[in-house]
């Protein structure tokens, strides 16, 4: 449960800056093109409903 909040942590200097920079006109957005690639942590029931139906516990 670390890791997510020290990454966030350490990474809000410089998402400041990226919002300052866009809300400025400085960065072009570039639209999106292709499939996402985003993924997320897994949820406290995926990891429950993953290790019932595996057999882990």
């Amino acid at each position: 449960m670390t890791y997510p909040y020290r990454l966030a942590a350490r990474s809000r200097e410089s998402c400041v800056e990226t919002v300052g920079r866009v809300l400025n006109g400085d960065i072009k957005i570039l639209p999106t093109t292709g499939e996402s690639k985003q993924w997320y942590h897994p949820t406290f029931w995926f990891y429950l409903w993953t290790g019932m139906i595996k057999g882990v516990w």
